[in-house]
């Protein structure tokens, strides 16, 4: 059975190390390295590696900068030895280390320390769980928190839509579309409920004083972004964070290709749950010509403590929902756990849909013809026997996993239930004991009835499909012969039910049918009934014959479905 575990909705907490750099005697650096409330340690560059870092920051030499930092913090034995025995610490607890550098020189401020090296030559981040951050004093703290939702933004000074990237960006990933903001923030951006939110600009706008309009957005942002270069970084940095942005992240590219490449990169980091330093050490790894430049700043490490996006269950192979579809699936989820279904399906799906929750006309309309189905989906959900509640199963049951190639990132509820609704209506109306033309058709926005369920074709079935539970949607193609039955450790039957999941139903006998060729089947145990548009026919032992959509009630939890190649 398939191995995908639940996810715990912790919020991302890596290690903090802070770094202060300051002048000392004859021109060169005092360094203090502290975590916590432990003993600091300190350390001494000389003015010689000072002067030489300065030579090469002056004459445009990144690599070469890089180099010298690393000959710094080598010279100072007791700060290395903190940073090491934090990094060993991290990598023992599979735990990332976030370094802030504070320094109070805006030139020391400005030295490229993401491409700091270890003593093997190796940049620190490439080759440790190490993220580089700058840490800028005086300005407002703002406490990190995971939401279940990204939005991103574009601010400009003139009229225009968002850079291309960005549009281009969000449409791959399935995230709303980006805006534009030239005037007062509008109040669906800000005011959207546990929502990250990531502000693009170009580095021009931090030229002058802020704009109201600006500033209005400002306190609503996880991220700001900076486009294109800046000849004081810090400065427009501490003046973003001074108005209340929670972090920074200045030196992307203007150039549109590379800034898609980069900008994808970090965005599938942030929505794969990954905090954002980590994410934005991740980037600067796998472009290292933008390392140095590519600046992540804080107020302090409060903004780092949350993983930007708290992950929410998805079946196995899923893109990403859109917001509502995303509540309404991590809401089956939790539904599973509760009821201790050990499986996730359709049943859960829909008694998701139950449950009173904002959401638009659809999910009203749903909510409403569902509700009548309800209990008898509970019913259904707690009549299998769970034999190991350590391996229950949340991939998603076959036919939940298999919609996954037939949806586009960023899919609304409509689109979910137009693919599902006539699996959905014929579970449900088997559940409900009703024929499947009546409650089971839904209106459609015109006011038309829609039919949930096309009548069944007068063909013989030539596969069975098993309908809800564990195994929705698993297909079986049975030869002359062929015996089905319930999965136990002796069992002779060829095809058998329930073998690889946490469930299992007591009531469906080790030796249920034999397949005698297309739409017959021979019963060897009593079943219930076989169910068809329009009436049930109970069923014993004997031979029974099944047409394409015709559903066989093998148990009260247990149904095969006919199906035709």
């Amino acid at each position: 059975m398939g191995s995908n575990r639940i996810v715990h909705m912790e919020l991302f907490m890596p290690r903090q190390l802070n770094l202060r750099v300051a002048s000392a005697a004859e021109g060169g650096w005092a360094l203090t390295l502290s975590e916590g409330g432990a003993p600091p340690a300190l350390g001494v560059v000389t003015s010689e590696i000072v002067q030489a870092v300065t030579a090469a920051s002056a004459a445009g030499r990144p690599e070469e900068v890089g180099a010298l930092l690393g000959q710094a913090l080598a010279r100072c034995p007791s700060v290395l030895a903190g940073v090491y025995t934090a990094l060993g610490s991290a990598r023992e607890r599979h735990e990332p280390t976030v370094l802030l550098i504070v320094c109070e020189d805006e030139a020391v401020q400005n030295l490229p320390w993401e491409r700091c090296v270890d003593p093997s030559g190796a940049l620190w981040e490439a080759r440790e769980p190490l993220c580089i951050v700058r840490r800028l004093p005086q300005t407002t703290a703002v406490t990190g928190q995971a939401h279940v939702e990204l939005r991103l933004g574009w601010w400009s000074a003139a009229d225009g839509p968002p850079c291309a990237p960005l549009a281009e960006l969000c449409l791959k990933l399935g995230l709303a579309e980006p805006r534009s903001f030239v005037r007062p923030a509008e109040a669906e951006l800000l005011n959207a409920p546990d929502t990250a939110r990531a502000l693009h600009m170009q580095a021009r706008a931090l030229d002058d004083a802020l704009p109201p309009s600006l500033r209005a957005l400002l306190p609503n942002m996880t991220v700001v972004m900076v486009h294109g270069e800046q000849r004081s970084w810090s400065v427009g940095a501490s003046r973003l964070l001074s108005a209340g942005a929670g972090a920074v992240l200045s030196g992307l590219p203007n150039d549109p290709d590379l800034a898609y490449k980069l900008l994808e990169r970090l965005y599938r980091g942030l929505l794969s749950v990954a905090g954002l330093a980590e994410a934005v050490k991740d980037v600067r790894v796998a472009f290292p010509e933008l390392a140095g430049g590519l600046i992540l700043a804080v107020a302090d490490g409060a903004a780092l403590r949350g993983g930007v996006i708290r992950e929410r269950w998805t079946p196995q192979g899923w893109p990403r929902p859109s917001a509502e579809v995303g509540a309404l699936l991590q809401g089956a989820l939790e539904l599973s756990q509760q009821l201790a279904s050990g499986f996730v399906g359709l049943e859960h799906i829909v008694l998701s849909l139950c449950r009173p929750a904002p959401g638009g006309r659809a999910a009203e309309r749903l909510r409403f013809m569902l509700s009548m189905r309800r209990d008898g989906v509970r019913e259904r959900l707690g009549s299998y026997d769970l034999l190991a509640p350590e391996h229950a199963e949340t991939l998603g049951t076959p036919r939940l996993r298999a919609l996954g190639a037939r949806l586009e990132p960023g899919f609304e509820l409509e689109t979910l239930w137009a693919l599902i609704r006539d699996d959905v209506s014929a579970l449900l109306n088997a559940t409900a004991r009703l024929p499947p033309a009546s409650d089971s058709t839904l209106m459609s926005d015109n006011g038309e009835r829609v039919s949930s369920q096309s009548a069944p074709k007068a063909a013989l079935a030539t596969r069975l499909e098993v309908l809800g539970g564990p195994e929705d949607g698993r297909l079986l193609r049975l030869n002359v012969g062929d015996e089905l039955g319930r999965a136990v450790a002796d069992s002779a039957a060829k095809h058998t039910l329930y073998g690889e999941t946490a469930l299992t139903d007591r009531h469906l006998s080790r030796r249920q049918l034999r397949w005698r060729g297309p739409g017959e089947v021979d019963l060897l145990a009593r079943a219930r009934e076989l169910r068809r548009p329009g009436g049930f026919e109970p069923l014993s032992a004997g031979t029974a014959q099944i047409f394409v959509g015709d559903v066989l009630a093998l148990t009260r939890v247990t149904w095969l479905r006919g199906v035709s190649d």
